[in-house]
């Protein structure tokens, strides 16, 4: 069937796009501008000045668009998907205001990016092809960051942020690795910023847009940061960022889309230990590797892990993982659990008991 499983298949017909988009109007133009396109759906109205998009762009044997179809991309330079990106060149150490930061600060969940919907006409044209493959559950390309609850100064910490994969074949959503190749195809790297009562503090950026999760890991030298409270904003950069600078003006800068800036705080070695959770998460599934490192001076002993429902201390016995020698790490590997629990360790230090926690992100996103 053309519509089917919130999918439309060609031929399509303007029934089908109404039912997609449970639109009552059968006008071509209305349904091309309409709100409940899902824009992170690969194939969707797009600004272009094609009046066919078929010709030389379909594969009519396996009824879907080519690998090396291009309409769908739309104009302009960083313009991908129809969707055009909110960039800056300055993220520097004075007031965020003015800056890409400021995007996060409104109630659009895109974050400045945008969705250039077609205005009819020769220039752009509606298109009832330009639906052929919609995917009205077409996933976003990133989800859910994270960052260390609490950072020991000039200690270790883990910011993360769930991707969308890339290497999925005839996807027919919108993937980071679609954004990079075509807007930026030098590459983008993923980082966070810092920032202490509206002024950047830190920037720093890690990992390239071509793996399935995005993570800065940290591992002290560098960030000295005053003890206090941050507020931190995931990015995207078309350089890397060594932590060493604590600002940038000579880069291209991007926010990231359908995510949140989180809190944090700097705290000092002498009020918690540094031992640091990091998660690594099967995408579409609720499932999680953690690795439990002891990045103290002495062995930690009694080392336990426990998942709960709450950010407080769990009660039992927990699972026993023995001890961790001092610069190195224990694994608990592929434990299952339910969307937004808590992972739990307890662990002995110098005679004293400490607990560090994480809530569990929730990556069956994926699924279509």
């Amino acid at each position: 069937m053309p519509y089917s499983n919130e999918k439309i298949t060609a031929p399509v017909s303007i029934y089908d796009v109404q039912r997609a988009l449970g639109s009552s109007s059968p006008d071509l133009g209305t349904l091309c501008k309409h709100s409940a396109i899902n824009v992170w759906a690969k194939y969707k109205p797009v600004q272009k000045n094609l009046i066919d998009t078929v010709t030389g762009q379909w594969d009519f044997t396996n009824n879907r668009w080519l690998n090396s179809a291009t309409w769908w991309k739309g104009s302009g330079s960083f313009q991908v998907g129809g969707i055009e990106v909110k960039t800056a060149t300055l993220l520097g150490p004075a007031s965020t205001q003015g800056t890409l930061l400021s995007y996060y600060e409104g109630s659009d969940p895109m974050n400045g990016w945008v969705y250039q919907r077609p205005t009819g006409g020769s220039i752009q044209p509606y298109r009832l092809t330009d639906f052929a493959g919609y995917n009205h559950k077409a996933p976003p390309p990133l989800a859910r960051f994270y960052v260390t609850e609490q950072i020991i100064q000039d200690g270790h910490f883990t910011a993360s942020a769930l991707m969308q994969m890339n290497d999925v074949a005839n996807a027919d959503y919108l993937s980071l690795g679609d954004f990079s190749a075509s807007a930026f195809p030098n590459g983008l790297y993923f980082g966070v910023v810092f920032t202490q009562n509206g002024v950047v503090k830190l920037v720093v950026t890690n990992d390239t847009v071509n793996v399935s999760q995005l993570r800065v890991n940290f591992s002290g030298s560098g960030n000295m940061l005053p003890l206090g409270d941050y507020t931190v904003y995931p990015i995207l950069c078309r350089d890397q960022i060594p932590i060493t600078q604590t600002y940038q003006t000579q880069n291209l800068f991007l926010t990231c889309p359908m995510v949140s800036p989180v809190q944090t705080q700097i705290v000092s070695s002498s009020s918690t230990v540094d031992v640091q959770l990091t998660p690594t998460y099967t995408i579409g599934q609720l499932r999680v590797n953690m690795n439990i490192a002891n990045n103290t001076g002495s062995t930690i002993t009694n080392v336990r892990w426990y998942l709960s429902n709450s950010s407080a201390q769990p009660s039992g016995t927990g699972t026993l993982i023995s001890n961790i020698s001092a610069g190195s790490s224990a694994d608990v590997l592929n434990v299952a659990y339910t969307s937004g629990q808590y992972f739990h360790v307890s662990f002995t230090y110098n005679g004293s008991t400490y607990w560090k926690h994480l809530q569990l992100l929730d990556p069956s996103y994926n699924n279509n």
